[in-house]
């Protein structure tokens, strides 16, 4: 047995990658919310969103698929904030 490699239904690959939050969305403007949004697709990141829920106790925010794109996320976050 090759203990080097293992095999990974594509499927469940992303699994094995970590989400990271990378823009809270609590008490964000509709418009700041489409202009980061629009940031992070034109530099071909991948991200989804998350809302605070029916009871406000979960996080708002939008969230990373891939771990590794974090620091290009921020730096691009913290070039739109300044």
């Amino acid at each position: 047995m090759n203990t080097d490699t293992i095999d990974i239904n594509p499927e469940y690959a992303c699994l094995l990658i970590m989400s990271v939050l990378i823009f809270r969305l609590n008490h964000v403007s509709f418009d700041e919310a489409e202009e980061v949004r629009a940031l992070l697709s034109e530099h071909g990141l991948d991200f989804y969103e998350t809302s605070a829920g029916m009871f406000g106790i979960s996080v708002a925010g939008i969230w990373l698929k891939d771990e590794s794109q974090a620091d290009t996320a921020r730096a691009l976050l913290d070039n739109y904030q300044q």
